[in-house]
Parts: structure tokens; sequence; C-alpha cells
């Protein structure tokens, strides 16, 4: 997977009440970039073949979203909360 990601962008999530997941350019964006819709078949894993730390994948089914943390911990509570909806 690491030779797939051309460039890692960095992006503003928001995981909403309804269950998806939406990304903006920066904090504070009125209109979100995309959204992910997140449903039963979502799957949350670690990305430990990116190479790169903290990296986790959201699989919705039809697409797989690579996404990078600041820390461990919030990669654990990104993980959490995306698998609980």
């Amino acid at each position: 997977n690491q030779k797939l990601i051309k460039d890692w962008k960095i992006r503003w999530f928001v995981l909403n009440e309804s269950g998806s997941l939406l990304y903006y350019n920066q904090k504070g964006d009125a209109q979100p970039l995309g959204v992910i819709k997140l449903d039963a078949r979502s799957k949350v894993r670690l990305a430990t073949d990116t190479g790169r730390e903290c990296a986790f994948s959201v699989d919705t089914g039809d697409r797989v979203f690579y996404m990078q943390s600041n820390s461990s911990a919030e990669t654990s509570r990104w993980m959490d909360a995306i698998a609980s909806v």
C-alpha cells in the first residue's frame, strides 16, 4: 500500500451523529470536501503497511481510506469511535 498512496494530505475530520465521517481542508471550514458514509460493513484497522506511524484505514466496502493521526492515543480514539458506528 505504501506504493499505492502517492501523497498524504492534511484534512480535518468530524464523525457526526448519523455515522458519517466528514472531512474538511482545515478546522472551521463551512463545507466539507467530502463525506465517508460508514455502516455495518465498514471496517477500521491499523495500517501498518503504509510505513507511517499512527496510520489506520477505514474500509467502507466500496473504498479504503487511509488516515494518520498525531499520536497512538488519538489513533485508538478514532478507531474506537469509527468501529462503534
